[in-house]
């Protein structure tokens, strides 16, 4: 008896192709791969110079960023303790900038299991309300998975608020407040020297 050898089976001759398609698929692998490695090669490079630059303005960068976060809490501390300011409109313009507040509301869900069985509750009861004869039974499908439950807050966002209460959800609309700096309108300003020079 033979002892058995783990020597590789020999692979089949590959032949070339010499089809004008194969050979321009060739030619394409090459400009896709030399491209792709140019990009990578730029890529560093573009990287390299930018941690350069960085670290030449990472102090003043430092600094000014800190000025704009604390005067952004005191603008909104200032903002938020004269409402009367925004009661007609929710935005200041001054000449070195804006403040303005803006309402989203969002949901509250009390608690999410509960919700999800006041839901499926819910669905049982406008179930019954139809007359329904199924004498198969049916395959309990959630028996055999492992699901995670979570109420769907953009369709309930659909919900009035009297229908939300139903399922422990409220709607909180909270105020974000932005401030943009003062800039030029670069757009306005070539529409308004095309209408003067029109003129």
């Amino acid at each position: 008896m033979k002892a058995k050898t783990n020597a590789p089976k020999p692979r089949p001759a590959v032949t070339e192709n010499d089809s004008p398609d194969f050979k321009e698929m060739v030619n394409l692998l090459a400009v896709f791969s030399q491209a792709s490695i140019r990009l990578t090669e730029i890529e560093a490079d573009a990287n390299s110079e930018l941690l350069t630059l960085i670290d030449e303005h990472k102090k003043e960068y430092a600094e000014l960023q800190e000025a704009c976060n604390k005067s952004q809490a005191a603008l909104e501390t200032i903002a938020r303790s004269h409402p009367e300011w925004f009661a007609t409109q929710r935005s200041i313009k001054t000449p070195y900038g804006k403040v303005s507040f803006r309402s989203s509301p969002s949901l509250v869900v009390e608690n999410e299991e509960a919700t999800v069985k006041l839901l499926r509750a819910e669905q049982e009861r406008t179930k019954a309300q139809r007359h329904v004869d199924a004498q198969t039974p049916i395959f309990a499908a959630q028996n055999y998975i492992r699901t995670v439950e979570l109420p769907n807050l953009e369709t309930l966002e659909q919900l009035d608020d009297a229908t939300l209460a139903k399922f422990m959800v409220k709607r909180v609309v909270k105020d974000s407040f932005s401030v943009s700096p003062a800039n030029v309108d670069f757009g306005k300003a070539v529409k308004d020297n095309a209408a003067a020079a029109s003129n």
